[in-house]
C-alpha cells in the first residue's frame, strides 16, 4: 500500500531557523558572568533588568561587549571582548553583528544618557529640579524619548540645559555674596586683633579683603564657617583677658601671682598699706596693667609686693614674740 506524503506548511519549515535565532539571541546574554576590563563607558541604570544595558551596546558602534552589575544597577560598555568570569553579581554579553538598532533607538539611547548626566548635575549642585525631565531612571527617559517627537526631545534637552545654567548662575551669585560677607567680616576681625594686640598671625588674620575673598571661593562652606568661629573664639579669649599678644603667658603668670600675693596679705592680716591697685583680687585688672608695662616694671611690682609681705610677716612674728614674753 502506497503511503501518501504529508504536506508540511512552509512556515513550519522555518521554525527551526527561528528557534535557532532565538536561542542564539538568548545565549548572547550570559547570566552569572562578568567581563572585567576594557570599559570605555560606565553609567547607572538601576534595577535588575539587564536589557537596557544590552541595548546600549547594540546602539553604540564602539561597543563590542557589555556587563550589567545587577547588584548596583551599573552598565559597563567595552571596546573589546574580555574573557568572561563566573560571578553571580552580573549579566554579560557580546554584541552580535546582526544586532543593529533603528535610528530612533540610537537617538533615544544618546538622549537618555544626556538626560541622566544632566540630572546628576542637578543633584550634585542641589538645584532641586524634579519631574519627568529630572528622573534618575533610565527607563523613564528612554520611554519618554520613544513616545515623543524629535522636536519634543529637543525642547526637553534645551529646558534641562537652560535650567542648569540658571542654577549655576544663581549659585555663583550666592557664592560671591557669601564670600564678600566673609571677606568683610574677616577684615573686621583682623582689625580687632591688631587693635587689642592679640598677636594672632597668618593668612587667616590678613587685613586684605581680596585674600579672604579668594580663599572663600575655593573653600567648602563648612570650612568657611569653621574659620569664622575659630577667629571669634580666639578674639573672645583675648578680649576677656583685656588684650593679648606675645605677652599672653607672661601676663597670665603675672596676674595669677598678683592675686596670690593679695590673698596672702589677707591671710596675714597685713592691714593698712596693702590696698589700692596693686593689692586686689581682680585678675583681669592685673592682666591689663601687665599689658601696658614693661617686663622690668612687672618684676619690680612683684618684688615690691614680696618685700612688703616679708615685712608684714616679720612684724607679725615680732608681735607674737612680745606677747609670748
Amino acid at each position: 500500500m502506497k503511503q501518501r506524503g504529508v504536506r508540511v506548511p512552509a512556515t513550519w519549515l522555518a521554525l527551526p531557523l527561528i528557534v535557532l535565532a532565538l536561542a542564539s539571541s538568548a545565549l548572547a546574554a550570559d547570566r552569572g558572568q562578568i567581563r572585567l576590563g576594557d570599559d570605555y563607558a560606565q553609567f547607572f541604570i538601576g534595577g535588575a533588568d539587564w536589557k537596557p544595558c544590552e541595548h546600549e551596546c547594540t546602539t553604540d558602534t564602539s561597543c563590542k561587549a557589555w556587563t550589567y552589575i545587577t547588584t548596583t544597577g551599573q552598565c559597563r560598555l567595552k571596546h573589546s571582548v574580555p574573557p568572561a568570569t563566573p560571578n553571580a553579581c552580573c549579566v554579560s554579553g557580546v554584541k552580535e553583528a546582526s544586532n543593529v538598532a533603528t535610528g530612533d533607538q540610537g537617538d533615544c539611547s544618546r538622549f537618555t544618557i544626556d538626560a541622566l548626566n544632566a540630572n546628576d548635575e542637578n543633584l550634585s549642585n542641589r538645584c532641586g529640579f524634579t519631574g519627568p525631565l529630572w528622573s534618575s531612571a533610565y527607563a523613564t527617559h528612554y520611554s519618554r524619548c520613544l513616545d515623543g517627537s524629535p522636536s519634543r526631545r529637543s525642547r526637553d534637552a534645551d529646558e534641562r540645559k537652560q535650567s542648569l545654567q540658571a542654577c549655576k548662575q544663581l549659585a555663583d551669585r550666592g557664592g560671591d555674596l557669601a564670600c564678600d560677607h566673609y571677606a568683610r567680616l574677616s577684615v573686621v576681625e583682623s582689625a580687632t586683633n591688631d587693635a587689642n594686640s592679640c598677636g594672632f598671625s597668618g593668612a587667616a588674620w590678613s587685613g586684605s579683603r581680596d585674600v579672604h575673598a579668594r580663599w572663600c571661593r575655593s573653600a567648602k562652606r563648612s570650612a568657611v564657617n569653621d574659620q569664622i568661629a575659630s577667629r571669634e573664639r580666639k578674639l573672645l579669649e583675648c578680649l576677656g583677658r583685656g588684650g593679648g599678644g606675645d605677652t599672653d603667658q607672661a601676663c597670665d603668670a603675672y596676674a595669677a601671682t598678683s592675686v596670690t600675693q593679695f590673698a596672702k596679705s589677707q591671710q596675714l592680716r597685713c592691714g593698712n598699706g596693702f590696698d589700692g591697685p596693686s593689692w586686689n583680687s581682680d585678675q583681669a585688672g592685673h592682666y591689663r596693667w601687665c599689658h601696658g608695662h614693661s617686663q622690668a616694671d612687672r618684676d619690680a611690682t612683684t618684688r615690691s609686693r614680696d618685700e612688703a609681705l616679708g615685712r608684714c610677716d616679720d612684724n607679725r612674728n615680732h608681735f607674737r614674740m612680745i606677747f609670748k614674753f
